[in-house]
């Protein structure tokens, strides 16, 4: 027992002991240190007296306790916001392990507490960072993708998708996949650019068209970087942009152009 106690009082989970009656019987020094209460001021208690359960989370809790109680479970884990006796929130996992007698009753809940605060802020600041990539991605024009040369793995952004005018939901990212959509008077360039890259190790910028599902096509610009292990090619990685509308202006300026020196031909042959 004292062994036991050592064992739960050290360790970075909090552990609780209800009756049956939801009144805590134990409470260890790791709870202490999760939600700020001495053992003395909640042993005895019952936990809708420590108000320790966030007002928003309070469904949750109902529907752990109904689990537990149904008597159909041995174990019980949930997730929900609690609050700290200086009224801090944190966010907590609670594994709740049910101890019946020979007849199928409750005689104690031992749960096991996790904060878990800091793991959802950073859970929260990724997804966060993963929106304003995607958002910053579809005003840019651009998607980035990877080709891992290990396992021949290929992982494409969402934009990526859009660009190339493919849907995540029904094709396989592959280096194939995007070559069969290469126009077929630039698959010789890209062929060319790669196997250079291969040899260099060098990032490769490509200009391409890109053959969309209706027969139109875009131009692209391919912006590749090697990642290189002990000088051993393991993975490359990059952007496309849609460059379509600089393409179509520089063309227009080129007719331009054209049309301009027709002109002053015609104006010379006259004079």
């Amino acid at each position: 027992e004292e062994r036991l106690k050592l064992y739960m009082d050290n360790s970075p989970m909090a552990v609780v002991e209800w009756d049956s009656d939801f009144t805590v019987t134990r409470w260890t020094g790791g709870s202490e240190k999760i939600f700020g209460w001495k053992a003395e001021e909640v042993v005895g208690k019952q936990l809708m007296d420590l108000n320790i359960t966030y007002e928003q989370d309070i469904p949750i809790i109902q529907k752990t306790w109904e689990k537990i109680r149904s008597g159909l479970f041995t174990q019980v884990i949930s997730y929900n916001r609690n609050y700290r006796k200086d009224g801090s929130i944190i966010t907590c996992e609670w594994y709740n392990i049910i101890l019946k007698d020979e007849n199928g009753k409750i005689q104690s809940v031992l749960s096991k507490i996790l904060d878990i605060t800091e793991r959802k802020q950073i859970e929260k600041k990724l997804v966060e960072n993963e929106s304003s990539l995607r958002n910053a991605q579809v005003i840019a024009q651009m998607g980035s993708w990877e080709w891992d040369m290990v396992t021949q793995k290929t992982k494409w952004s969402d934009n990526y998708y859009t660009i190339s005018g493919f849907k995540s939901t029904e094709v396989e990212p592959s280096f194939e996949l995007f070559r069969s959509r290469i126009h077929p008077g630039d698959i010789h360039f890209l062929d060319e650019r790669l196997d250079n890259l291969m040899k260099e190790k060098k990032p490769q910028i490509l200009e391409l068209r890109l053959i969309q599902p209706d027969g139109t096509f875009k131009w692209i610009q391919n912006n590749v970087s090697p990642i290189l292990e002990d000088d051993k090619l393991v993975k490359l990685e990059g952007v496309i942009i849609d460059i379509t509308k600089r393409k179509q202006s520089e063309l227009e300026l080129l007719l331009a152009k054209e049309k301009a020196e027709e002109s002053d031909r015609l104006k010379s042959a006259f004079l």
